[in-house]
């Protein structure tokens, strides 16, 4: 690949042009972690418009579109694919046996899964960054410090049959664990549906919710904030965007971080690296951010343990 040529604009170049697909979830307008992303390929020489092009493909919220995404990416003869989530990893890998892929911050077991061999030496054509199954454990936790006396508590998510199963196992595990009482929320994947979910909440007396992190719930981020508003509950996220949106409190992974790290595995595959030869790592740094303002709506008072492990409290 490479050789001097042209944009898929038109335009012409003075230099190799490489190309690299990134497969978003959602939609690319307003996704706040792309600067990070451009940032870190920034930083390692690569200028989007004159070395590299990326070529966007957006999800828009909706699994069945990943294929048909994938395969197109596959077509257009890209050096290495960026997947936003397990469902686009497994889109593209479907479509292309060989293709590098670099996985994004996934909630998922590549090694369970299959693919690949071992986090230290993946073997395939699979790397990148993975987030442990403690964080879904650590949001049951901080939900629990938070709300004295916390009995019932409802998980919302989607995907089955999707590996996104097994952070709900773990979460209801940990629930389990504390003397909680799990009530499953699933959201029908075709047609995202809240409605009949968050009915079941208030029949069932939910007292508490753990939002599970899934690509097709972030295009609808609004929407679930204001319906857990309604309900008068707590609620923790995975990503701060929720509490931008209006939710009380997020965990996970610090993604700017995230996203600059993946921009290193693009470089490296570039360079002439493997994915198979390239360690997938475990995402390292996690941010827990707090909205007062919720807090105090729902009258919250926020224990000090709690209060002295947020990354960022915000109004």
């Amino acid at each position: 690949m490479g050789g001097c040529g042209t944009l898929s604009n038109g335009t012409p170049t003075a230099e190799p042009v490489r190309r690299v697909g990134v497969l978003l979830a959602g939609r690319r307008e307003g996704n706040q972690t792309i600067r990070a992303f451009i940032g870190g390929l920034q930083e390692h020489g690569w200028v989007v418009g004159r070395s590299l092009a990326i070529e966007w493909r957006e999800g828009q919220g909706q699994p069945s579109r990943y294929q048909s995404l994938a395969a197109d990416l596959v077509r257009l003869r890209v050096e290495v694919v960026v997947a936003q989530s397990t469902g686009l990893l497994a889109a593209t890998r479907a479509a292309s046996p060989t293709i590098p892929i670099v996985a994004l911050g996934l909630p998922a077991d590549p090694v369970g899964l299959g693919w690949a061999s071992s986090l230290a030496r993946p073997g395939h054509n699979i790397t990148g960054t993975v987030i442990s199954r403690e964080v879904e454990a650590k949001r049951v936790e901080l939900l629990k410090e938070l709300v004295p006396g916390l009995s019932r508590v409802g998980i919302l998510w989607t995907g089955r049959p999707d590996p996104a199963m097994f952070g709900v196992a773990t979460i209801e595990s940990t629930a389990h664990t504390l003397g909680l009482t799990p009530i499953s929320l699933e959201v029908p994947t075709m047609n995202l549906d809240l409605d009949p979910a968050f009915a079941e909440a208030a029949l069932q007396r939910v007292e508490a919710l753990v939002v599970y992190q899934t690509a097709a719930f972030n295009v609808r981020r609004a929407q679930i904030t204001e319906r857990v508003r309604q309900l008068g509950i707590p609620a923790i996220y995975a990503t701060r965007f929720y509490v931008t949106d209006g939710g009380l409190m997020s965990y996970g992974p610090a993604l700017d971080q995230l996203y600059r790290r993946t921009a290193r595995y693009v470089d490296e595959i570039l360079r002439g690296s493997s994915p198979g030869d390239l360690p997938i790592e475990q995402a390292t740094s996690y941010e827990l951010i707090l909205n007062l303002r919720v807090a105090r709506a729902l009258n919250l008072t926020i224990p000090q343990p709690l209060l002295q492990q947020v990354t960022d409290l915000t109004e």
